[in-house]
């Protein structure tokens, strides 16, 4: 996966946008030349792409949180936009400025919601997804039937 360019590093251009995405650059790919790292290689074993998609944030609705709205349609949009994905890529951290308890239960509850579509950590912050396992789809599909609506 190429990330580099003639105006600056993968990880600089993605942190002049937002530090959380230079984070999650700095999480899953080498500084040089911005393959991802072999450690997350391996936990992309059926992808065959060759672009990091990283699942910047989602806001929900208030009176639709906590019903798998967001994991639902996060599925959905990976489903449909992972053509050339590799890997996909989340910090699983709250948008507000939280701190303390607060900020680690919103933490915990999204690391929560992200695993029901098969995000998993490579490390402490930033959790990864293989677009191309068939459980994506599955999880998708359940969810899907929570709110009625068909599989597939």
């Amino acid at each position: 996966m190429k990330g580099s360019s003639a105006d600056g590093s993968s990880w600089q251009q993605l942190d002049a946008i937002e530090v959380e995405l230079e984070t999650v650059a700095s999480s899953v790919l080498n500084a040089d030349p911005g393959d991802l790292r072999p450690d997350v290689e391996d936990l992309v074993h059926s992808a065959v792409g060759s672009q990091l998609l990283i699942l910047n944030s989602v806001t929900v609705h208030e009176p639709w949180r906590g019903y798998g709205v967001g994991a639902l349609l996060v599925g959905e949009a990976i489903l449909a936009l992972d053509g050339d994905a590799q890997c996909v890529a989340t910090y699983p951290a709250p948008l507000d400025s939280s701190e303390g308890s607060d900020r680690t239960r919103a933490v915990a509850k999204l690391q929560r919601t992200w695993a029901q579509i098969g995000f998993k950590p490579p490390d402490e912050c930033v959790w990864i997804l293989d677009p191309g396992m068939e459980d994506l789809g599955d999880a998708v599909a359940r969810l899907g039937s929570n709110f009625g609506l068909p599989a597939g």
